[in-house]
């Protein structure tokens, strides 16, 4: 049976810019986040929002932390075993009727009915090479999900609760570099806004594009774009725009398989954990401290992000997730605690 998780709602004060942030626009009210300890025995690490009425967190202990009232109270969250004690490492629900979790096993754990505590989940190994993590995957419909892995590999089902026998494996989309970094080739996010175009990141900053990622043999694009560090975290609300975080740069696209220069750099000069673009007009970001950052111009300057400083309300740091299920609803995660707006 699921438990019923613990939260506490933290207050928070008026915000205001710290000094390391100058390069920035104006402070966002903190009064318009609300805070809430999730007190999970593991670290959430990323979440993804069906509709205003599903949000699904995982953690790295084999849990789901699941709410249908994302910005409601403790009693519209529950905790449940979707994999044992294995780490999940990426989600992705489509629709309130499917959600494909990976994790650090090569495992898919996928369900029809998120809210159905254990017994709905499923886990499949997908990706049998031996030390596969499986770190992202994204779902644009309910027939169409891929997933990316350590290796540079890409696994794609069009069909992902149909078992391991309904994961195909396309190896190599981002070779490894000869005499280089073993994790240079490590695929570490992805995002697919339709079922023509998947966008990922990896350890060596190199963007992959791939307008086929239903084909048996997909052809995966590989530009170079963040010389010093891994791109960790994309989101792609449309085809016409992505956002990709870097160490602590913002880079962002129009164009997203139009090769390097199609990909315009923002510089935060602060580390990043993750950014979520719900369209042109709405997009968050989160860094490593306890800050939370909005725009209304996904492709602006530094100057356009407003910060909203929550570093009164905890000492933890962020965790890496971020989802907006629509322009009134916002969810940022920490390692036990979301934080949650209808007015970001």
């Amino acid at each position: 049976m699921a438990a019923i998780i613990a939260l506490t709602i933290i207050g928070t004060g008026t915000a205001s810019a710290s000094s390391k942030h100058k390069t920035h626009g104006a402070s966002a009210s903190t009064s318009k986040w609300k805070v809430v300890t999730v007190n999970d025995p593991g670290k959430l690490e990323t979440l993804s929002c069906a509709s205003v009425k599903l949000c699904v967190a995982i953690d790295d202990s084999g849990n789901a932390v699941i709410s249908t009232n994302p910005a409601g109270g403790a009693s519209t969250w529950k905790m449940t075993d979707i994999n044992g004690t294995t780490n999940a490492t990426s989600i992705s629900c489509p629709t309130v009727k499917l959600c494909v979790a990976v994790d650090g096993s090569g495992n898919a754990i996928t369900t029809t009915n998120p809210t159905g505590g254990t017994s709905a989940w499923t886990v499949a190994e997908v990706d049998t090479v031996f030390y596969n993590s499986l770190d992202g995957v994204s779902c644009p419909t309910v027939t169409l999900c891929v997933a990316v892995d350590t290796s540079g590999d890409a696994v794609t089902s069009t069909n992902p609760t149909g078992g391991a026998a309904a994961w195909v494996t396309s190896a190599n989309v981002d070779p490894e570099p000869p005499n280089g970094n073993p994790d240079a080739n490590s695929i570490d996010s992805i995002d697919c806004p339709s079922t023509t175009l998947c966008v990922a990141g990896d350890f060596s900053g190199n963007i992959l594009t791939t307008t086929d990622p239903a084909s048996a043999t997909p052809e995966w694009t590989i530009s170079p774009v963040e010389a010093n560090s891994g791109i960790g975290y994309i989101s792609c609300p449309t085809v016409h725009l992505c956002m990709a975080v870097g160490h602590a740069d913002v880079w962002t696209s129009t164009n997203p398989s139009g090769g390097t220069s199609a990909w315009k750099k923002t510089a935060f000069q602060v580390p990043l954990d993750a950014a979520y673009c719900q369209s042109a007009h709405l997009c968050v970001a989160e860094d490593v401290a306890t800050d939370v950052y909005s725009t209304t111009d996904a492709t602006g300057s530094s100057k356009t992000w407003k910060t909203a400083t929550t570093a009164a309300a905890t000492s933890n740091h962020l965790g890496g997730g971020a989802d907006c299920p629509s322009a009134k609803l916002c969810v940022v995660l920490g390692e036990d605690y979301a934080i949650t707006s209808t007015k970001p």
